[in-house]
């Protein structure tokens, strides 16, 4: 079995690593913040995203003896300025890099299973969508 803290911390820094590079090249300011972090704020920033691990069940593959598969989604929401000219243009550049950086990622004993961006919603002012990573492992 594999430790969920360590499952989460290769996929946060791989977000991180991400949205890093994602500034460096493109001259943005995406803020980033993790695991509902109270000390992050939003104010300045046209857009952000915050990133979470839900671990799912643990369950054996199989017959007794066989290996155990650990799964979770990692979701990126990528939250936007409503009210901005084209904030639907931007959101979906930082939902491709995100893509495109995780599939291309090097993540160890983590495969992926799918990737999928949900349509999006009004949070007060922010414009969101969802990026959810589906992760497993075998061990």
């Amino acid at each position: 079995m594999n430790s969920l803290l360590s499952i989460r911390n290769t996929l946060t820094q791989t977000a991180n690593d991400i949205i890093n590079d994602y500034n460096s090249t493109t001259g943005s300011s995406v803020g980033v913040t993790f695991d509902n972090s109270k000390a992050f704020d939003p104010f300045g920033y046209e857009h952000y995203v915050g990133c979470f691990f839900i671990p799912a069940a643990n369950e054996q593959v199989g017959k007794r003896g066989a290996p155990e598969e650990d799964e979770g989604i990692y979701q990126m929401s990528v939250f936007v300025e409503g009210q901005s000219g084209s904030y639907d243009l931007k959101q979906l550049e930082i939902i491709d890099a995100i893509r495109t950086g995780f599939r291309n990622a090097e993540l160890g004993n983590l495969s992926i299973s799918d990737i999928n961006v949900n349509g999006g919603r009004y949070d007060e002012s922010w414009f969101v969508r969802d990026v959810s990573v589906n992760v497993y492992v075998l061990s």
